[in-house]
């Protein structure tokens, strides 16, 4: 009864862990499209593109 009742309690945080992951990349999206169509030069969505991850990231000497 305890092992039932342990695997429920940790689908359950599986399942809160998972939904906070999946609310943080939305939330992380969003605010990517919100900060780009204010400050870019572009449509918002164009901040999804390949190229342009490219060149942000070029300005990171790794």
């Amino acid at each position: 009864m305890e092992n039932h009742a342990l695997g429920k309690r940790l689908l359950h945080l599986l399942g809160r862990l998972l939904l906070v992951i999946a609310v943080f990349i939305v939330i992380f999206a969003i605010g990517l499209m919100v900060g780009y169509g204010v400050s870019g030069d572009g449509p918002f969505w164009s901040i999804f593109s390949p190229d342009k991850w490219q060149h942000l990231f070029s300005f990171f000497p790794w």
